[in-house]
């Protein structure tokens, strides 16, 4: 009997423990650490040297990079630096760093990394190159970062033009988009589910990049241009979290609707 009553207790402590979890209250804010870099796979179209360097974030599996340069002279102009740490687009080639900061439910998008393209003159013709980049991005539902609600890597490819470079520059105003300009395009190649859930509520989280300004500000621009002799242009990558419909409520209302056709069919038999 004392066995059975211990039992009991103990069934009653488990369920107890997992109603709690499932009724936890929906999330206001989610705690991120987020971290990112190049794979340093390319399409072999870079003018040689072509240099991976820099901060290998512990966020994503394997070696990733916070610089990538390429052509001569070295450092190699037309670099491009993936680095997440406060805006420093001087630095050629910089040095990575991870980012940790809160996303608020429902809120503005927070820049989880970003991306400083370099525009050198190199040595050579012009060309069209495509490289990849990953970002990884972990959720927690607390500040002291102990419970993890997601985990997730997103991979772009960077398709990067390099222009011909002109001997003394172009000529004046040079406005962006010109044939001095270097550019580079983006494209999502794959990622993680794009949500979560959490004590019974479910999250979405939409993955951008890459903004032209820091969030909150800024547009979502496909094409980033540098104009030649070093300027440099960041873009940013954001995320966003909001919550969505209960699974509970999409099934009640799934069997009201259920329940209508019921009726109907009673009141309007064949």
């Amino acid at each position: 009997m004392k066995k059975t009553l211990l039992s009991t207790l103990v069934a009653s402590a488990l369920a107890v423990g997992t109603l709690g979890l499932a009724n936890a209250a929906p999330l206001s804010s989610v705690y991120f650490d987020s971290g990112g870099g190049f794979t340093g796979v390319d399409s072999g179209n870079f003018p040689t040297p072509v240099v991976y360097s820099g901060h290998d974030t512990g966020l994503i599996g394997g070696v990733q990079y916070s610089s990538m340069n390429w052509g001569a002279p070295t450092p190699g102009s037309g670099a491009v630096i993936n680095q997440n740490d406060p805006p420093n687009f001087d630095a050629h080639p910089g040095t990575g760093q991870d980012l940790s900061s809160t996303i608020v439910v429902g809120g503005p998008r927070e820049d989880i990394g970003y991306l400083v393209h370099h525009n050198e003159v190199i040595v050579g013709s012009g060309f069209v190159g495509t490289t990849g980049i990953a970002y990884a991005l972990n959720l927690y539902a607390d500040a002291a970062k102990t419970i993890s609600v997601y985990n997730g890597l997103f991979q772009f490819d960077l398709t990067f033009t390099e222009t011909p470079n002109i001997v003394g520059g172009c000529a004046a105003p040079n406005p962006l988009g010109s044939t001095c300009d270097d550019n580079f395009t983006y494209a999502m190649v794959s990622g993680s589910p794009l949500s979560f859930a959490y004590g019974g509520t479910n999250y979405n989280i939409a993955l951008t990049g890459f903004w032209d300004l820091p969030a909150p500000n800024g547009a979502l621009t496909n094409a980033f241009y540098s104009a030649e002799g070093g300027t440099h242009i960041p873009g940013f990558v954001s995320a966003a979290v909001t919550t969505v419909p209960e699974p509970g409520s999409i099934a009640l209302l799934g069997l009201g609707l259920a329940g209508l056709a019921v009726i109907r069919r009673r009141r309007n038999p064949v």
